[in-house]
């Protein structure tokens, strides 16, 4: 019998749907649960629960509260990169698609303050600890975003020869800085104008020139 090639694409087009679903669900409830919980307090069973999936549909996804945490990480990076291409203007000067990058990360950010903050020490003590090269690997494809645009304006003039992963790295400090650093939130009174000192202070310096 024939294969119907529309429909054999049809249908991988809804697992693929229904997987995105999956995750955004189990994403939420994770990020609701950690937050209310803290990462101690919290269980496999209880991002089941608020994510209204069975236990067993949860560890087709995730096998352990561990691996929820990489999970997490790597739904972020998948975010960001989604909003980006939704989001940022291909045909805007790279240092332009920069401050819209970092507008986005930021926001990012102030959405999911109590998530960062209940997630990243044990993001940068026991994960950097027991696997520091996957770890590593999803700080790498986060930084490219920055480090393609920064290659660019470099080939193109627009910046001066630096190291494109040294400056990604400064610019994805910054932004985890602004989730945790509360004399930032004290002396800025939001992300947008936070995004305005990390491009003057990465792009332009603070030497006075006149």
């Amino acid at each position: 019998m024939a294969i119907d090639q529309e429909s054999l694409k049809t249908a991988e087009i809804k697992a693929a749907e229904r997987v995105d679903l999956r995750r955004r669900q189990i994403f939420e409830a994770a990020a609701k649960v950690f937050t209310s919980k803290g990462y101690h307090g919290a269980t496999v069973q209880d991002v089941a629960q608020e994510a209204g999936l069975g236990k067993g549909t949860l560890y087709e996804y995730v096998k352990s509260k561990r691996e929820l945490l990489f999970f997490i990480m790597e739904e972020v990076q998948n975010r960001f990169s989604e909003e980006i291409e939704r989001s940022v203007d291909p045909g805007a000067p790279p240092v332009e698609r920069i401050r819209q990058m970092l507008r986005i990360a930021l926001k990012f950010i102030d959405d999911h303050r109590e998530l960062a903050a209940a997630m990243m020490p044990e993001v940068e003590g026991h994960l950097m600890q027991e696997d520091p090269e996957r770890l590593e690997a999803g700080k790498r494809k986060y930084s490219k975003n920055f480090v393609d645009v920064i290659n660019e304006g470099i080939e193109k003039g627009d910046f001066r020869p630096i190291d494109p992963i040294i400056l990604s790295e400064l610019i994805s400090q910054c932004c985890m800085c602004w989730g945790r650093n509360g004399v930032l939130h004290e002396r800025c009174k939001d992300s947008k104008e936070m995004e305005g000192i990390i491009i003057r202070m990465l792009f332009g310096g603070v030497l006075n020139k006149e």
